[in-house]
């Protein structure tokens, strides 16, 4: 996608309930994400859940998205991703740079996870990973960027964040998230909401439907047997939270879903 800045420049940053990893492929943008960063050909930027940002301004900018469930990220390759987006939690640049030769492979490892995740088939699974695995290992081998400013955001929304995505299924509240960031229920809420413009409920209810459609898709779990994992008190209490987020309950979604997936 091309990026345009917007008029005005947004005064509050934006957040997204998935990770997010861009690779500029032409012109030039300033983005700031916890700080300001000039981005040119070659840079990837790099974006945890939660993670506050904004784009400053663009001389044309084009950019190729791969967005991420992070809680989702079980496979060897998964978990490497996972490294890369906690540093960035803890205050790494939240930019990296690749060469042109790196570029190439990973427009071309991108363009064919496109056409896969369009149309699965055969091995879709293995060609699905494998395509990943070689976006990883250029993450990996990728140089830091500096950024122009210190990071600004408040230090306990990443800690907060990394907290939910570790510990969602253990029926958490904000009590718990506050207790492990070292500071007061009522300020870690009122932080996260300005910071993220969500809630540490909206978070931990992310977190938890993350999981709940891997287990929909991936597994053979009864819905019933998956509601206690996620640590809700009913089945029904399930249904409605996974309701309102999806439009479809549990167990339409996992048969529509699944339908499209085994379709040739």
């Amino acid at each position: 996608m091309r990026l345009d800045a917007p008029e005005p420049i947004p005064r509050h940053a934006v957040t997204h309930d998935h990770a997010v990893v861009g690779f500029v492929t032409d012109g030039r943008a300033t983005m700031w994400a916890g700080a300001a960063y000039a981005l040119g050909r070659g840079d990837v930027l790099l974006l945890p859940e939660g993670a506050p940002h904004h784009l400053i301004d663009t001389s044309g900018a084009a950019l190729y998205g791969l967005a991420l469930c992070a809680s989702c990220l079980t496979a060897p390759w998964g978990e490497a991703l996972i490294e890369i987006f906690d540093a960035v939690r803890r205050g790494a640049p939240a930019v990296r740079h690749i060469d042109d030769a790196s570029l190439a492979r990973v427009e071309s490892a991108l363009g064919q996870l496109e056409a896969e995740l369009a149309t699965p088939g055969v091995g879709h699974a293995i060609a699905v990973a494998g395509l990943l695995s070689s976006v990883t290992v250029e993450l990996l081998r990728a140089s830091p960027i500096a950024a122009d400013a210190r990071p600004s955001e408040q230090p306990i929304i990443a800690d907060a964040l990394a907290y939910i995505e570790r510990h969602a299924l253990d029926g958490i509240s904000l009590k718990d998230v506050a207790r492990a960031v070292g500071r007061a229920p009522a300020h870690v809420a009122a932080v996260v909401k300005d910071e993220t413009g969500r809630t540490v409920g909206d978070w931990v209810t992310d977190a938890r439907m993350a999981f709940a459609r891997q287990l929909l898709l991936r597994s053979d779990e009864t819905v019933e047997s998956i509601a206690d994992r996620l640590g809700y008190r009913s089945p029904s209490h399930f249904h409605r939270v996974f309701r309102r987020q999806h439009a479809h309950t549990p167990g339409a979604w996992r048969a529509l879903h699944r339908r499209g997936a085994a379709q040739p």
